[in-house]
């Protein structure tokens, strides 16, 4: 349902904006949701003995990709939020924003790059995985509760 989703309206209009860096950004975080499904699917099926599946190696490509385009992403704009490279940037008071961001584009493409060769799956997954939900709680938690203080609300 999820690549139905991202083949219908996610892309059509990536084509129709190339060059736009977001569009291509909403397009592979989509695709990678689709990617989580289809391992999940593929894990069952494997269990229930039907060998290895094809959903697992789609799924593994997808999000090896989408890691790599994120990885370049955050080195050619590393003062962005890091994880998924969104229009927002980092709030001046996140220390060491330079370094966060290239961290950020190094383990991205460290770990796309070997989920793409299937060298240490489930290692670069486990690494990325641990990555991503430091950056959660130490920058887009603080960045919530940021936001909820009164000088941070738009007056009308």
């Amino acid at each position: 349902m999820m690549l139905l989703f991202v083949v219908t309206l996610d892309t059509r209009g990536a084509l129709a904006h190339p060059r736009d860096r977001f569009v291509w950004t909403y397009v592979l975080r989509e695709s990678s949701f689709a990617g989580g499904g289809s391992v999940l699917a593929g894990n069952a099926l494997r269990e229930q003995g039907r060998g290895q599946s094809a959903l697992i190696t789609v799924a593994r490509l997808i999000i090896a990709i989408a890691a790599i385009f994120y990885g370049i992403e955050h080195s050619l704009h590393p003062t962005g939020v890091p994880g998924v490279p969104l229009e927002k940037m980092m709030p001046a008071w996140i220390p060491a924003q330079m370094l966060i961001g290239y961290l950020a584009g190094a383990i991205l493409l460290i770990a796309g790059v070997s989920i793409l060769l299937a060298k240490k799956t489930r290692l670069a997954a486990t690494y990325l995985g641990i990555w991503i939900l430091l950056l959660v709680l130490f920058i887009y938690g603080p960045i919530l509760i940021g936001s909820g203080r009164p000088e941070h609300r738009h007056q009308d």
